[in-house]
């Protein structure tokens, strides 16, 4: 579980001249409790392993779940996972093959954006969607694409992948922002 914190209060009065009279209070102490996603990306080249050639299959599966220390829900959770320019992808490209967060969320929910004639490009939510993802829930998306002829023989493609969400549901201020990569 989360810190505590104590919301002990107190008060001051008086009148002129004589000198203010305090009056405080104590409160029990309350447990903040925040959610804590984390997300797992991994990549199969032409059905397993992490290497292949110009042309050939690659399918990165990324995985958005609560960790085991999680004690509530995530809310507007937000994926950010920039493709290399070296990946690929066309229509159909992106697939929900799991989700148990109830979202209602469907593939044509994320898209591909930017990016350069369907290479590279940063996995995202379409703009207005939102995803909350309640206490021991997760969503799985496979995006398929190739390796792109133009590859160089030995290169490492990097792909970073970012969620962030907060703690409240709607519009609140002072929200607790969470990141994970």
């Amino acid at each position: 579980s989360g810190p505590q914190v104590n919301n002990a209060a107190s008060l001051n009065w008086g009148t002129n001249p004589t000198p203010a009279t305090p009056l405080s209070a104590n409160a029990a102490n309350v447990t903040i409790i925040e959610p804590q996603l984390q997300i797992i990306k991994d990549v199969a080249v032409d059905g397993s392993g992490d290497t292949g050639n110009g042309g050939d299959e690659v399918v990165y599966t990324i995985t958005i779940k609560h960790t085991a220390n999680s004690e509530a829900d995530a809310y507007e959770v937000n994926l950010t996972d920039v493709l290399p320019t070296q990946f690929i992808t066309g229509v159909g490209a992106i697939a929900i093959t799991s989700d148990s967060t109830g979202s209602g969320l469907t593939a044509a929910d994320f898209q591909i954006a930017g990016g350069n004639a369907g290479s590279g490009g940063t996995l995202q939510l379409v703009a207005g969607k939102t995803l909350n993802i309640p206490e021991g829930k997760e969503i799985v998306l496979k995006v398929t694409g190739k390796v792109s002829d133009a590859a160089v023989l030995g290169q490492t493609f990097d792909s970073p992948a970012q969620i962030t969400w907060t703690s409240l549901a709607g519009t609140a201020t002072n929200l607790s922002n969470h990141t994970a990569t």
